[in-house]
């Protein structure tokens, strides 16, 4: 089932725009779907146009088969009694709910041909759990081999087997009980000493021959069955299709070639930059996700919206944004001593994508006093140095430091930080409040000592109060 309901009703667009229309699949069954959708034109000569819609086409790279688990009865068991044969079993997968997938029991040795299906086994609970009866009618007497097989969304298939004998004992040369014997019979067990091997079993990845067929392991995960020179185990995601696996070319096939979970990733039917649009709809520039059909086209010397034209030909849309200084300065340190540097940085966002300028200016305060203490005034980032010449006697001077970012079109945006500057090293400072606080320093250095915490007290309260 399509469903278009996200579609607005009444949608219109103009000559050469495009939309995107949302449509979810439901499937209701396992077989290929199909619809058509007719879109109306205001064009006399093309006044309608139909696209056609295909689901359950093709193979999902993200599939695994669906799991299966015989939990009873085990090869070789008797069935005399009045009441059906019952097989019990677990059954999941890893895409979709166990209720959705189709479970069926089959006979391997019925020769009436209008035998199909013996028993359905679908679980009818999410759990997974179900138990199918098949009637005694359906079976055949001697010893039949039953397979159970469980089909998932996406076509792949998992089997089990159990041999059963019916109405009959075991032949005397069955020397592991699951019903066959080595010889002489019709059906011969190629390997009498181990029970999951018999005629038709269903095959295992364990080294033997289980279905007696004379191929050991085929359609298992140790089989490279499509001969690509890979199996299940080694890599392959799909080995049923020799163009199909592990590092193999991706190739425009709706397939997961290299098996790395992408389907047709690197080639024109992906859409390697996000944006909703692949090559193959017109997407001029798959590595800009800002650059798609769908896009607004901006005076920037870019064709945005990939209809061949550029910014004035096709009527753009100017740019002219200022820039944006996000956040504050960010400083390495914001307490120095005398002589002491720190380096300044800020992120700065523009629109226009333009260059721009910078221009960092000292305190009011170090101007006067003819202090310069950038390296630079014109980078984005910088490295300041305190003045040297503070009085010994200064607990510690604020100082205020500019910054100025200009865009061509003479758009700015600015910041401030401040800096505190001590007569002595920072360094120095924190020691003697560790010493203090260790109990190393003498009573004569706790005047000192206070004098050192009292201005680092209200740089911290000042930091806060300017945070909050």
């Amino acid at each position: 089932m399509f469903d278009f309901g996200r579609l607005e009703t009444g949608t219109t667009l103009d000559g050469r725009t495009s939309t995107l229309i949302p449509v979810q699949y439901l499937g209701t069954s396992l077989g290929r779907a199909e619809c058509e959708m007719t879109i109306a034109s205001s064009d006399l000569d093309t006044p309608s146009s139909r696209v056609s819609l295909r689901a359950q086409v093709g193979t999902n790279p993200l599939c695994t088969p669906p799991t299966l688990n015989l939990i009873s009865p085990e090869p070789g068991m008797v069935h005399g009694a009045a009441e059906g044969l019952t097989l019990t079993m677990q059954i999941a997968d890893a895409e979709q709910s166990p209720t959705t997938l189709y479970c069926s029991v089959h006979t391997s040795f019925n020769p009436d041909e209008e035998v199909d299906e013996l028993a359905n086994c679908t679980p009818t609970e999410e759990s997974g759990y179900t138990v199918a009866t098949v009637p005694n009618s359906m079976l055949m007497v001697g010893t039949d081999t039953l397979v159970i097989t469980v089909q998932d969304s996406c076509g792949l298939e998992t089997s089990a087997s159990v041999s059963v004998l019916f109405n009959s004992a075991h032949p005397p040369s069955d020397d592991d009980g699951d019903g066959f014997a080595d010889g002489p019979v019709e059906h011969v067990d190629c390997d009498d000493t181990d029970p999951w091997v018999y005629p038709n079993a269903t095959e295992r990845f364990d080294g033997k021959d289980n279905d007696c067929d004379g191929i050991i392991d085929e359609g298992t995960d140790g089989m490279d069955d499509d001969g690509d020179g890979f199996s299940e185990e080694e890599g392959d995601c799909n080995d049923y299709d020799d163009t199909v696996f592990p590092d193999a070319p991706e190739q425009s096939d709706t397939k997961d070639n290299d098996c790395n979970g992408i389907v047709d990733d690197k080639t024109g039917l992906y859409d390697d930059d996000g944006d909703g649009f692949a090559e193959t709809d017109n997407d001029c520039n798959d590595n800009n996700s800002e650059i798609h059909p769908a896009a607004t086209e901006y005076c920037d010397g870019i064709d945005n919206n990939c209809n061949g034209l550029k910014d004035d030909r096709d009527g753009c849309i100017e740019i002219d944004a200022a820039p944006i200084i996000l956040g504050e300065i960010q400083m390495e340190a914001t307490a120095l001593g005398a002589g002491e540097s720190t380096i300044m940085s800020l992120d700065v966002y523009d629109a226009d994508g333009t260059e721009l300028v910078f221009a960092w200016q000292e305190d009011p305060l170090l101007l006067e006093a003819g202090h310069n203490g950038f390296d630079s005034v014109t980078t984005q980032t910088v490295t300041w140095t305190a003045p040297s010449n503070l009085s010994s006697s200064s607990p510690g001077e604020v100082y205020t430091l500019y910054v100025v970012v200009t865009d061509p079109e003479g758009q700015t945006d600015w910041a401030f930080g401040e800096v505190t500057v001590y007569p002595d090293p920072v360094a120095m400072a924190l020691g003697a409040i560790e010493a203090e606080e260790s109990g190393c320093g003498s009573d004569d250095d706790d005047a000192s000592s206070a004098a050192i915490v009292a201005p680092l007290l209200l740089l911290a309260i000042g930091l806060r109060r300017r945070r909050e």
